[in-house]
């Protein structure tokens, strides 16, 4: 068998750049939100991502590989978005601190729904791919948030000294997802897009001003 010709528009092909993979993760990212793992097909994948399946299964062992791969690279996405703010609000404690954390919490989920779809689907069925996530990808993505909101040295000026970190990080969790999630929901009840930046924002200043309401003067 003769192998396939390449096009000069790349419709097929190997992905030979990390542009190219940085697609294909995109697209796997795409299905496995919306399908699970058990859903998902690597041909579903390639077709969304517009490369041959054989020229996936090449680069990736298994489904569970490329899975893994798209899961970490979201990961570490968020993580470096955290990393990327603590430099910005420095300066900044307290409330405000909260709110500006929070605000851009909640773009990166806009940004990257399904990211916590996929996260969400795993952790409530309690599968061995869900160890995997809060082992290796969500560790140090709630290191990092305890770290800079939930904790602080000064027990004086630690907002949540009263709860236990799980509280605080669930509901900001929740809160920044779980709007997008009912994205379908919120267009057909309610005619919102939840993507629209006007929505978000108006989302945003709802979310900081009731969770952080019994912190203001």
């Amino acid at each position: 068998m003769e192998p396939e010709k390449e096009s000069n528009s790349k419709k097929r092909g190997r992905p030979s750049a990390n542009k190219d993979l940085s697609i294909v993760l995109e697209a796997a990212a795409k299905v496995f939100a919306k399908k699970g793992f058990d859903g998902a097909q690597i041909k579903e994948i390639a077709q969304e991502a517009n490369f041959s399946a054989s020229l996936l299964h090449y680069h990736f062992s298994d489904k569970e590989d490329l899975w893994k791969k798209t899961v970490s690279k979201l990961g570490q996405e968020l993580l470096n978005k955290l990393i990327e703010i603590e430099s910005y609000f420095r300066d900044l404690e307290g409330v405000p601190l909260l709110k500006a954390y929070n605000r851009q919490f909640i773009y990166f989920s806009a940004q990257h729904p399904e990211f916590f779809k996929i996260a969400f689907h795993e952790i409530g069925n309690e599968s061995h791919r869900a160890e995997w996530i809060l082992d290796v990808v969500l560790a140090p993505v709630q290191q990092k948030l305890t770290e800079n909101i939930f904790q602080d040295s000064d027990p004086k000026s630690n907002l949540f000294a009263d709860f236990s970190p799980a509280h605080p990080f669930s509901l900001i969790v929740g809160a920044a997802n779980m709007f997008f999630a009912l994205s379908f929901q919120m267009k057909r009840q309610y005619d919102i897009d939840v993507y629209d930046k006007k929505e978000i924002d108006k989302y945003i200043d709802f979310v900081n001003g009731t969770i952080f309401a019994r912190f203001m003067d």
